[in-house]
Order: C-alpha cells, then structure tokens, then sequence
C-alpha cells in the first residue's frame, strides 16, 4: 500500500469523540494503537506499539478473552526487552503515543492522524480516571521532533493539536 494514511488510537480519556471525529473526516488505512487501546479496540489492530512490552502478554490475554481480533504486527521501543513476538523500533523519545507516530512514519504513511493523544497535563486516560500527570514531561521530545512530523502528523485534540494542527479534509487530500 504505497503511502497510507494512519489513525493512531492513544490513551486518553479522549479517544471514543477523537476516534469518532476522525471518522467522520476520513477512512484510515493503518490503525496503530499503542498500550491500553490495542488491548480494547473491538475492530481490527494493524499495529500495536509500546513503550511498555512487559505488559503485551498481559494485554494480550485480555484481548483475547474479550474475544476481540488478534492484533497484527507488535512492536515496542528498542530499548526495552519484549518478551513476546514484537519488533524492536527506534523511538524519538517521548510516550507511547509519539513511538506510534515514529512506527508510522517508517511505514511510510503520509498522513498521520493521533486520536486519544492529546498529551494534556492533568487528563485522565480512558480506562483510569487518575490525573497522569506526567504529560509535560514527555511535551520537549513531541516539539524536537516538530520537524520530523512537518506536513504529514495532525491531532484530534489537546495540547498535540496545538502543536502540530488538528487534520482537515483539505489536509488529508493534499
């Protein structure tokens, strides 16, 4: 598939109106999740990426005893060990969510849609209403690699919309 179009589904407790909205824009080629929403997204997972694979058998499980898809290929940042079968990925720093945004760039997509990933401080994830404070130190990795997502990353929500724009049907049709 010569230059795809990615939905990259996060975390956040702002993933269903994120993943809904960005529907109703387009029809992603690539779905990529990264932790928790490749374990509950009920349709089919293309790529699931990590920054945590010790927690992919886990997931995994829980994946399959919800009798949901099994997800395509797994992949998780070079520099942790996976003990299941995942391929290593060269990551830029950063969360979960901006390895997925590296895993799609290697796939060679050319537009990159983050859904569930706004990187808000003080936001909750989807399946735990705890604040995850820890966004802002994550954010100077997602602006040095700025020049990396230039033309081809866009956001559903939150302080990554801020940064890199939020996607619109003219952007997706350049």
């Amino acid at each position: 598939m010569a230059n795809p179009t990615a939905l990259i589904l996060g975390g956040a407790n702002t993933l269903e109106a994120d993943f809904d909205a960005a529907l109703k824009l387009f029809q992603p080629d690539l779905l990529i999740a990264c932790n928790h929403a490749g374990r509950d997204h009920p349709d089919r997972i293309d790529h699931w990426a990590t920054m945590h694979p010790e927690l992919f058998p886990k997931w995994i499980e829980a994946r399959g005893a919800a009798g949901l898809p099994p997800a395509g290929q797994l992949w998780h940042a070079k520099h942790r060990i996976s003990t299941v079968d995942s391929q290593p990925l060269q990551c830029w720093g950063g969360s979960s969510g901006l390895l997925c945004v590296t895993l799609a760039c290697d796939l060679g997509c050319a537009k990159i849609v983050l859904a569930g990933v706004p990187m808000r401080q003080n936001a909750c994830h989807y399946d735990n209403r705890r604040i995850w404070t820890e966004a802002r130190q994550y954010w100077p990795a997602w602006e040095a690699s700025v020049a990396k997502m230039a033309g081809r990353v866009r956001s559903m929500s939150g302080w990554t919309a801020e940064l890199l724009g939020r996607p619109t049907g003219d952007w997706l049709d350049d």
